[in-house]
């Protein structure tokens, strides 16, 4: 049990473990060094209300048959929870961290220890033009880990910090506290209105805001202008998504916020009873059961990069709701018929539903501009929205990794092909999954390569590629010199669902871009124009092709 202000400090090791947890807010714990690890023996119930730190390596493991209960509003740890047995218990909690559930593991998420927005304060000189648009707001704010995090609602009735000096903004953010100065914020969650119709948003602010609802810029202004300003949007009775971006400089700050209803001349305090944060959780994974049993207890994946399969089961009430963001992928493959009756909210990148009947009849999606929802099987629903991507049946898509963790190479999946063209001939292991040693002119291994001139070059950067490990090995040297091929796949088999991968690194930014078409026997299954060099040098990105062999059992990769 860690009282206030206290720490437990896991340093590098494979097996520290401890029995049950609980701590108040105040409390942290700590993973530090080379891959530290943690295992809890949750044999009773019990909540820690503190958060928990660590790199990508870091792993807490959760055993024991009772549950675990998590309100701390922000856990940045960025490896992994693997959830063994037992059930970890969400109150608003956000966690960082990808999510590994076993069969007899649950992750379920609760009421919310109050109402208001989740609230991610970064130390950090304001940038103030990222503060224009939604889009540069987002690409800014995906790029910081935040350094504090409190609900808006946990000492307020209506969301309002104050104005000028004092301003009662959270913790070391207040017109007294550490941090008065130079600090950037943002609140999500969601907001529930009672009707149709067009409401009318106010802020006053000192210095700058960003509000956005349901991907939608109501209001921005990116400099101090001591006014209120107001923005209009239309919206259904029900819940929404909403964001809300403030910075503040120097001097007087705070924010608040004002609504008018529909048909209304006079505007009121936005209340918090309105608002409801996320509980938030990285990729999911495993086979266990994802449920959100309480109406207003909404749950985010949140895939930055990278992406992930999750087999199990997802369950949920209707007034609940799932969201999926980040640029990375989710799939959902589990069973549970119509299972989950809440609504889903795909607000970036893609949101994949593997198998069929998800969603309950009337559930209702919406999919944001530039998200995808891909179905691979039938689904019914009850209305869909937005205006993002439907993929159904097949579809090529680009999703941006970081490394081993998240690029989805795993020797839980069943592959049919796994070709590496490496320069000296040594082929990689990525995560345990060994690739062969593939040419570009010769056929072996059910696949068979087609171009007019075979490429010549070879390139290996330093350090070379016997000194690297895992995908850093199989991306660093590579084959290149042809403007033209085709690579076909064959020994698949008809009528069964795949998806194939190509792994990319940018070599050098240029601007280049090739065409890619993915043909299954006689069907075209999608085309992409991409340019795997863009973006920052040393970058990586995988382009995925879904689809559903043919009688022929072949896939054509044609390149140009």
């Amino acid at each position: 049990d860690l009282a206030d202000a206290t720490m437990l400090r896991v340093r590098a090791t494979t097996n520290a473990a401890i029995g049950t947890l609980s701590g108040t807010p105040s409390s942290v714990v700590a993973l530090t060094g080379t891959a530290p690890a943690l295992t809890i023996n949750q044999t009773d119930n019990a909540t820690f209300a503190g958060s928990f730190t660590g790199g990508t390596d870091a792993r807490v493991t959760k055993t024991g048959s009772g549950t675990l209960g998590l309100s701390g509003p922000l856990s940045s740890l960025a490896g992994r929870v693997a959830l063994q047995s037992g059930t970890i218990e969400t109150h608003s909690a956000a966690l960082a961290a990808a999510a590994d559930l076993a069969a007899a593991g649950t992750l379920r998420v609760a009421a919310p220890v109050a109402n208001g927005l989740s609230g991610f304060f970064y130390d950090v000189t304001p940038v103030t033009n990222a503060f224009r648009t939604l889009a540069e707001m987002e690409s800014h704010f995906a790029s910081l880990t935040p350094a504090y995090a409190a609900l808006s609602g946990a000492n307020n009735e209506t969301f309002d910090f104050g104005m000028g000096t004092p301003y009662a903004i959270a913790g070391p953010y207040a017109s007294d506290g550490s941090r008065a100065f130079n600090f950037e914020t943002v609140w999500r969650g969601t907001i529930t209105v009672p009707d149709s119709g067009t409401y009318v948003f106010g802020v006053q602010c000192d210095d700058g805001v960003l509000l956005a609802i349901d991907g939608q810029q109501v209001l921005a202004r990116n400099y101090y202008v001591n006014t209120w300003i107001d923005g209009a949007i239309t919206l259904d009775a029900g819940r929404h998504d909403i964001v809300i971006g403030y910075f503040q400089m120097s001097g007087g700050g705070g924010i608040r916020m004002r609504v008018r209803r529909p048909n209304q001349t006079t505007p009121i305090a936005l209340p918090n009873a309105w608002l409801t944060p996320y509980s938030q959780v990285g990729a999911l994974a495993g086979g266990g059961t994802v449920t959100l049993p309480t109406a207003n207890a909404p749950l985010c994946a949140h895939v930055k990069a990278g992406g992930a399969q999750f087999g199990g089961t997802l369950s949920g009430v209707s007034g609940t709701w799932f969201a999926k963001s980040g640029n990375g992928l989710q799939g959902l493959a589990g069973g549970g018929v119509n299972g989950f009756a809440g609504d889903v909210d795909v607000q970036a990148g893609i949101l994949a539903f593997d198998t069929d009947e998800l969603v309950d009849n009337v559930a209702r999606l919406s999919v944001r501009a530039g998200a995808t929802l891909a179905l691979a099987g039938t689904e019914t629903i009850g209305a869909l929205a937005g205006e993002g991507t439907l993929a159904i049946g097949g579809h090529v898509y680009v999703v941006p990794f970081e490394g081993d963790a998240d690029c989805g190479i795993s020797t839980d999946k069943t592959y049919t092909h796994l070709l590496d063209f490496p320069a000296n001939g040594n082929p990689a292991t990525v995560n345990g999954v060994t690739f062969i040693a593939a040419g570009m002119s010769d056929s072996a291994g059910n696949y068979a390569w087609s171009t007019v001139n075979p490429p010549t070059g070879t390139w290996n950067d330093p350090p070379n590629d016997s000194t690297r490990t895992g995908i850093d090995r199989l991306l660093w040297d590579f084959i290149y010199g042809v403007d033209e091929f085709t690579t076909t796949l064959a020994g698949l088999t008809p009528g069964k669902a795949y998806e194939c991968r190509l792994y990319f690194r940018n070599f050098d930014n240029n601007p280049r871009r090739t065409t890619f078409t993915f043909t299954a026997g006689a069907h075209q299954v999608g085309e992409l124009f991409y340019n795997p060099d863009s973006g920052v040098k040393g970058s990586r990105s995988w382009m995925g092709c879904r689809y559903t062999a043919d009688a022929s059992g072949s896939l054509a990769i044609r390149v140009v």
